[in-house]
């Protein structure tokens, strides 16, 4: 990151990063996130290979395959389980996933979707609905008022208040607001996000 914030690099990098900025948004995020998740997962190793195969093999650049990683995930969600309580694995309070060789993040997602998994077979389908607000589990208006409430004031710059404020109230709330947090994916951020692209 610190060679990115050189001008000389920028400048070197500067078509290929334009290049890759037009792509992304041409590309509709709920589409993509609805296809095939791996086929990103192979272009990371063979665009790499294709491109700089002495580079690839310098930093070790390797898919390692999703079953590869999914059993390595079980065996650590195991040890979590077995010998430190953790009956939840992954997602049990005080487990902190680490993966500083992040790459494609396959691993974090592995790791998430185990915990996730874990959780439905404790408490069910909805674990939120089941869970501690039944009923009543909090909408993305609730937790943005939140927001603005506790954090933002002891938190932030007043011009940083500002902003905050009018971005969640003109293009989170209205779209999102009356949504439990607990229903919202990724998908729907990603397509706010899409829709948003051009505002500044």
């Amino acid at each position: 990151m610190e060679i990115l914030g050189q001008d000389a690099a920028r400048d070197e990098l500067k078509v290929g990063f334009e290049l890759l900025r037009r792509s992304l948004e041409a590309l509709d995020p709920a589409d993509f996130l609805k296809s095939n998740p791996d086929l990103w997962l192979y272009f990371y190793e063979d665009f790499l290979a294709a491109y700089d195969p002495k580079l690839r093999k310098k930093y070790g650049v390797y898919y390692t395959p999703r079953e590869v990683v999914e059993l390595q995930v079980r065996l650590a969600s195991e040890l979590l389980e077995d010998r430190f309580d953790k009956k939840l694995g992954f997602a049990d309070d005080g487990v902190v996933f680490l993966d500083p060789a992040v790459g494609t993040g396959t691993y974090p997602v592995a790791a998430v979707k185990h915990g996730l998994e874990k959780v439905r077979a404790r408490f069910g389908k909805d674990p939120v609905a089941g869970g501690r607000y039944g009923a009543k589990a909090p909408t993305m208006q609730n937790i943005v008022e939140r927001f603005l409430k506790e954090y933002v004031p002891t938190h932030c710059k007043s011009g940083t208040r500002e902003v905050y404020r009018s971005a969640l109230e003109i293009h989170v709330v209205p779209r999102l607001g009356n949504r439990r947090v607990a229903d919202i994916e990724r998908t729907d951020i990603a397509s706010l996000h899409h829709e948003l692209r051009a505002t500044p």
